[in-house]
């Protein structure tokens, strides 16, 4: 903070190293500032609100949806080839007592 003002000419800036980007998995607005520039705050103060974009909603939940079943359909076809793999071990075992 200065404590006597300063009459100069040029830009205000903030320096790169106290710059912070924000980065959001969807696409969205600022919807509200709870902050002015300048303004002190403190650690995990709330500095935005930011309202995501109806589409980005949508897509997410739908990108969620089809992950998800991806996910169900991999686990099934797994479960189905540890049961093909024992039935086979099955058969060569039965086919082996058999021959013996």
């Amino acid at each position: 903070m200065i404590a006597q003002p300063v009459h100069a000419y040029g830009v205000v800036a903030a320096s790169a190293s106290s710059v912070t980007t924000v980065d959001l998995p969807y696409v969205a607005r600022i919807e509200q500032l709870r902050v002015q520039a300048g303004q002190p705050v403190k650690r995990g103060t709330p500095l935005f609100v930011v309202q995501a974009d109806p589409a980005a909603v949508v897509a997410a939940a739908q990108a969620k949806s089809a992950a998800q079943r991806a996910s169900s359909s991999c686990a099934s076809c797994e479960r189905g080839a540890q049961r093909a793999t024992a039935a086979r071990h099955r058969q060569r075992t039965c086919d082996h007592r058999r021959t013996a």
